[in-house]
């Protein structure tokens, strides 16, 4: 296996070092995956709309503080949310992946804003302490059809539209 001398920087030292946290022990595989990546990134045609139109889409899965982040390429095509009297609040995200399935992403979690915590008015560090509790979650689909009974009934039309082309709707008002 040839060998490959890299030169770093003591400015740049500290990225490197991050890096590998993120990547693993091995410091080549590190610089290689970060390649490959920058590379697919360099090599999308900016002249076609529709690749430029998607993006690494990073996410939380998981629940009760428990999570793991996911990134896929994608574009957002809807998003809508909700909130209940029980103080839980749902999100819920649908895109469009770049290999032609639906990703749907709900996060269902407790809204801790909404308590009365007894006139005690937390400063940012303790908001931060709170514990979390709910639930996020990725679904992939292959069509349309298959998720359409997983949205709600309101925004599905909506969805509908969007997929057949229509980002704009143009009122005679």
């Amino acid at each position: 296996m040839p060998n490959k001398t890299i030169y770093v920087s003591d400015a740049d030292l500290p990225l490197f070092e991050k890096a590998q946290e993120l990547y693993g022990s091995n410091l080549s595989s590190t610089i290689v995956r970060v390649l490959r990546h920058a590379i697919e990134r360099g090599n999308k045609c900016e002249a076609d709309d529709t690749e430029a139109d998607f993006h690494d889409v990073i996410i939380e899965a998981g629940q009760n503080g428990c999570y793991i982040k996911q990134r896929f390429s994608g574009r957002l095509i809807a998003k809508w949310k909700t909130g209940s009297a029980d103080k839980v609040s749902q999100t819920i995200r649908l895109y469009e992946t770049k290999n032609g399935r639906y990703a749907l992403y709900s996060m269902s979690k407790t809204n801790w804003e909404s308590y009365d915590w007894y006139g005690w008015k937390p400063s940012k560090e303790k908001k931060k302490e709170r514990p979390e509790s709910g639930t996020c979650m990725l679904e992939v689909f292959e069509s349309f059809e298959a998720f359409k009974d997983r949205i709600p009934k309101e925004i599905c039309d909506i969805v509908a539209k969007k997929l057949s082309g229509v980002t704009i709707e143009d009122l005679d008002i």
